[in-house]
């Protein structure tokens, strides 16, 4: 038994720099992109995926993704923050459409074909989550109640 385990320990030891050493190597491109948009980033960290690389980061205190396809273009980026981050036009269509309900969190997805967000809504008895387009109309809207 001590056998296996020893042997499970080194297999560990020996994989895991291999998986972790992979993205930022692999996609040079998305690397030379990411130092050109993103210098003020900090804890960056690398994932890939078949079709695209990701890059994780802190950018002035929001969290960020930003996705890169194989040629090192910027398909995307997730950002993550709170109500004090939003654009005021999207922050005044929610003050005005949902009165009773606090903004918890906010995720925004820009890409080519424009920018959406998905707000987290706090009530007293629901939760709600919207996804709104840049122009602030509600594309999708969904009610959870609490437990």
């Amino acid at each position: 038994m001590k056998r296996i385990i020893m042997f499970l320990l080194l297999c560990a030891g020996y994989w895991a720099p291999a998986a972790a050493a992979g993205p930022d190597i692999e996609n040079k491109k998305a690397r030379e992109t990411f130092q050109l948009l993103f210098k003020d980033a900090t804890q960056v960290q690398w994932f890939a995926a078949q079709e695209y690389t990701v890059a994780g980061f802190s950018n002035g205190g929001i969290t960020v993704k930003a996705f890169f396809d194989r040629n090192g273009e910027l398909t995307q980026t997730l950002r993550y923050y709170k109500a004090s981050q939003l654009p005021a036009l999207i922050t005044y269509h929610i003050k005005k459409q949902f009165a009773r309900f606090e903004i918890f969190g906010v995720t925004e997805l820009a890409k080519p074909s424009g920018t959406s967000y998905t707000i987290i809504l706090d009530g007293e008895k629901d939760w709600i989550r919207l996804i709104m387009n840049e122009n602030g109309q509600v594309q999708s809207k969904k009610k959870f109640r609490r437990g």
